[in-house]
């Protein structure tokens, strides 16, 4: 077996049988997925599959007919025939075609048969209902349009009631209009003098006509998006229904528009006929015709092919795991070395590998997709490719095996896209330094004033030179918002510095004598200011030393005393209790045994007090779980952000699907920490309000999962896209560096799931395109449902 891994001509051959298995197994797999869909024996899914090809033809031919049989009605009247019916009568001739018909029209009377010619045996038939469309004629509408009805329209549908500057409540009647209809610039700015509007500042446009020749055309205002359809015009709609009630059976076509200054609008419209017939199609059994019956692969080999293709998938598949085993187990032995050994081909980047192998494959993919596969060439072309496909794959599978054998995950650092990045790295670092060597020349050579003027006149000078060479002004602003950005962050640095210098000799100032100031990455002179207050700060630290030795004394001493008065503490309170209880003390004794017991209880609480303290400086968190009404909490919470809500016109939705499915007997109450619990109401009715599209609903349903468990669904639009899933989002927001950096203090996601893992509940996030859901799961647990 050693020497058989070691063979060049072993892997060959075994490379060479395993391309031929996965191009047989890609053809027969195709084969059996297309046979299996139609079910039944192998043999009624090689008929069904002949007879389905064999419709796809047929409905080729049918479609052929329809403009024959066009043709010839329309050219009844015309003593010589056209190049159309002398193409069609050549084209179904019976040395051209397998194809014969016969066409019977529903109104014989008026419309004449047509067929080519006729068998004796034929092997395919059908009969089908089909349907044209004759040209009759061309006919012209005119209407007079009124210049006051449009311009009403426009400012009822268009121009808000009131002009202000809050136009985030528009909104254009979608419903009527194919745009947006947001209101132009120049109205927002001004009042519209619509006297000065005539028909001379408006354009008429076509519309898309669909399949049954329906149009809607409109008009529309010059520059703006103002948009008028004729089909609210009834002047318009009584013209249309005059020329169609004039043309009789007819159906008619949109032509070309024109409108006058005057308002007189025109329109050349088509007329055509709708034609009915019966068509009865045959397919001879002798296919004698060079035609797309005679010439399709699929009709003349499908019936075998289907048949042997389960066993040669079968087939396929063994060899496939034979030879793809042998190839990754024998990968990068080579004779007479007992070590893994990489050839030149191994160390081609493997990224460029894989760009080659998937280019070829999805381009083969893309063909396989695009033909139908019943003529030679298209099915030759599909095999080229995949045979280039199922040749590639066995160097690629070695090339893998023997790069992972070798250098482990490693073997990702020879791509083009790991090198790219190393030297983009190198590049960024290179030029960091030669700017850090510059301002630590400067630093050395310069005082503080005289830097900030060159600074400042050199950011000037070069925003100058970018504006001048840019030879655009649109290209000017953008160089110049780019300089101006730069200039901001290097502001904003210099701030950041300043700040923790100020923050530095607060804290040394208030006795942090650990505290040291950090001038990593800070500008020379921020560096040395802070230098030297490290330095006065070394110099109090050792008259600090002994001062807080002596509190720390304190400390000590306050600590053990306080655990040393609490045994003979207890002593006392229980001899003061047995006191108490005698019956034979004077008054004078009773009043003096009063004040023990109230000293020794103050005494008591002072050191409970200290001994909670230091637990409390642990972090805990206390859960207290009880009945909870998640009903109740989900309308106080509501009502908290009712103002908010309807400021970002959010309309909450609560649905108690409980209430419907049990009635008054449905009980809401989970076992939970009312407090925390409102902490993740809060948290996610707070990211409803800032993430949530406007002008939307917000679902909020409660409802039973399984038996024991109550969840709260929160469904809103995301305002923008989501590109990451709902566990990316939860892991994101799990680390708290990111929690505590986002906008709300560091209440996010993560801590609502953190809450609810206390509380023995779970947090879910689903995102389906924009939609965005939470659902909460809580534990019902001694609580009835």
């Amino acid at each position: 077996m050693d020497k058989l891994k070691k063979s060049a001509v072993a892997k060959v051959v075994a490379a060479i049988l395993l391309s031929v298995s996965l191009f047989m197994a890609a053809v027969s797999s195709c084969v059996v997925v297309a046979a299996i869909s139609y079910g039944g024996s192998s043999q009624m899914q090689a008929e069904a599959i002949y007879d389905g090809y064999m419709g796809n033809l047929v409905d080729n031919s049918s479609y052929q007919v329809d403009e024959y049989y066009k043709a010839y009605v329309e050219s009844q009247d015309d003593t010589q025939e056209n190049h159309t019916i002398r193409y069609y009568k050549d084209y179904f001739n019976e040395k051209n075609s397998n194809f014969y018909f016969e066409v019977v029209p529903d109104d014989a009377k008026k419309y004449p048969t047509l067929s080519n010619y006729k068998a004796e045996e034929y092997q395919y038939h059908d009969v089908r209902s089909r349907r044209i469309m004759t040209y009759t004629g061309q006919t012209t509408i005119t209407c007079k349009l009124s210049l006051e009805d449009i311009i009403d329209f426009w400012k009822n549908n268009y121009v808000p009631d009131e002009y202000d500057e809050d136009y985030s409540s528009y909104e254009a009647d979608e419903t009527v209009f194919a745009t947006s209809g947001e209101v132009p610039m120049s109205i927002r700015d001004v009042y519209w003098d619509w006297s000065n509007i005539s028909f001379a500042d408006m354009t008429v446009v076509d519309s898309a006509v669909d399949d049954e020749g329906n149009a809607d055309p409109y008009i529309q205002l010059d520059n703006t998006n103002f948009i008028y359809y004729l089909s609210n015009n009834s002047a318009y709609q009584k013209a249309v229904a005059r020329a169609t009630k004039k043309a009789g059976d007819v159906q008619i076509y949109n032509e070309s528009l024109t409108l006058d200054y005057d308002g007189s609008l025109t329109q050349g419209i088509d007329m055509y006929t709708p034609v009915s017939y019966t068509l009865y199609a045959y397919v001879r059994s002798d296919l004698t015709a060079r035609d797309i019956y005679a010439e399709s692969i699929v009709l003349r080999y499908c019936k075998p092919v289907v048949k042997a293709a389960p066993y040669t998938l079968a087939a396929s598949i063994i060899l496939i795991l034979v030879m793809g085993g042998f190839l990754i187990t024998a990968s990068g032995h080579r004779k007479a070395q007992e070590q893994i050994t990489c050839n030149a081909f191994d160390r081609i980047p493997y990224d460029l590998f894989l760009y080659v192998f998937f280019a070829v494959f999805a381009t083969g993919v893309n063909v396989i997709n695009y033909y139908v596969y019943s003529g030679i060439d298209e099915l030759f072309l599909a095999a080229i490719y995949l045979a280039v496909v199922a040749l590639l794959f066995p160097p690629l599978l070695m090339t893998t095996s023997t790069r992972m054998k070798a250098s482990g995950w490693a073997m990702f650092a020879n791509t083009l896209i790991w090198r790219l990045c190393k030297l983009l790295v190198r590049v960024v670092k290179w030029a960091f330094g030669k700017l850090r060597d510059l301002f630590r020349f400067l630093g050395r050579h310069f005082n503080l004033y005289w830097k900030w003027i060159g600074g400042l006149a050199g950011i000037a000078l070069l925003r100058l030179i970018l504006v001048a060479a840019s030879g655009s002004a649109g290209l000017a602003i953008m160089l110049d918002l780019v300089c101006a950005a730069l200039l901001a962050v290097f502001l904003i640095r210099v701030i950041v510095q300043m700040y923790r210098l100020k923050d530095g000799a607060k804290k040394i100032a208030d006795g942090e004598t650990d505290y040291k100031i950090d001038t990593t990455h800070m500008l020379p002179e921020f560096a040395a200011h802070g230098e030297t207050l490290n330095c006065i700060q070394d110099s109090v630290r050792v008259a600090v030393a002994e001062r807080m030795k002596s509190e720390r004394m304190k400390t000590e001493l306050i600590t053990n005393v306080s655990h040393d008065i609490k045994t003979p503490l207890t002593s006392i309170i229980n001899y003061v209790d047995i006191l108490s209880k005698e019956g034979d003390l004077s008054d004078k004794e009773a009043e003096y045994l009063g004040v023990l017991q109230r000293q020794s209880a103050r005494l008591k609480k002072l050191i409970e007090d200290l001994i909670e303290a230091s637990k409390a400086s642990t972090g805990n968190l206390e859960v207290h779980m009880e009945p909870t009404d998640v009903e109740m909490l989900l309308e106080q919470a509501l009502g908290e952000f009712e103002e908010r809500l309807a400021a970002c016109k959010l309309q909450p939705v609560v649905t108690n699907y409980l209430t419907k499915k049990y009635g008054a007997q449905a009980d809401c109450h989970v076992m939970a920490d009312g407090r925390h619990l409102w902490r993740v109401f809060d948290n996610l009715i707070g990211n409803i309000i800032k993430y949530a599209q406007p002008n939307s609903r917000v679902y909020i349903d409660i409802d039973e999962a399984e038996p024991g468990e109550i969840t709260v669904t929160f469904k809103n639009i995301s305002k923008e896209p989501l590109n990451i899933s709902g566990d990316e989002l939860k892991e994101r927001f799990v680390r708290g560096d990111r929690s505590r950096n986002t906008e709300g203090n560091g209440l996010g996601l993560s801590i609502a799931q953190s809450l609810m893992e206390l509380q023995n509940g779970k947090v879910e996030i689903m995102i389906d395109g924009d939609l965005f859901k939470v659902v909460l799961l809580l534990k019902t647990g001694n609580c009835k449902n």
